[in-house]
């Protein structure tokens, strides 16, 4: 059961940490004790699964990631901010602010220095996690930025959108 609104939660398979309310878009982080839980629902539902819920989003969240070190969530929302969290604490951490426009896409670089996120604003971010500081935005886009991925060695970012393309960027301006 949803903690905020109270509607009822899917139980999440095996190894998924979070869920969101699809009533009140609340992030519900799935402690860690019950994350290798069985992978079939319990029968006796009052032992279900337990959470803790974020809250500081003042519009519907989109996703969530997880760092690569678990140690950390994001999460993107259309109140155009990424918010930081501390997985173990489940306090928030930072606010990123730059976007324009709804955060829909976020993706944490491979060693989890930095969050890629992609938006309404027809741009694309790159983020600082240490400090929460933002490259220029990468404009070309003409429409929505839906998706965002880095390249398994950190040097490019992948982007695509709504106008029906996807772009390469490199974090060394070759592409």
């Amino acid at each position: 059961m949803c903690p905020q609104c109270g509607a009822p939660l899917e139980v999440p398979p095996a190894g998924v940490a979070s869920v969101v309310c699809s009533f009140c878009s609340t992030l519900v982080i799935v402690p860690p004790e019950l994350r290798e839980g069985p992978t079939e629902a319990p029968t006796d539902t009052s032992t279900g699964p337990q959470s803790v819920t974020l809250t500081s989003h003042i519009a519907a969240v989109i996703q969530v990631a997880w760092s690569p070190d678990g140690q950390q969530l994001a999460s993107a929302s259309l109140d155009h901010t990424i918010r930081l969290w501390s997985a173990t604490s489940a306090k928030p951490l930072q606010t990123f602010l730059g976007h324009t426009g709804g955060v829909v896409s976020i993706a944490w670089s491979p060693d989890g220095s930095q969050l890629a996120s992609g938006a309404q604003d027809h741009t694309v971010r790159l983020w600082l996690v240490a400090n929460g500081r933002a490259w220029p935005a990468l404009v070309g886009h003409t429409d929505e930025v839906t998706s965002v991925a880095w390249s398994p060695d950190g040097r490019r970012v992948a982007s695509g959108a709504y106008d029906q393309t996807v772009r390469l960027w490199d974090m060394a301006g070759q592409i």
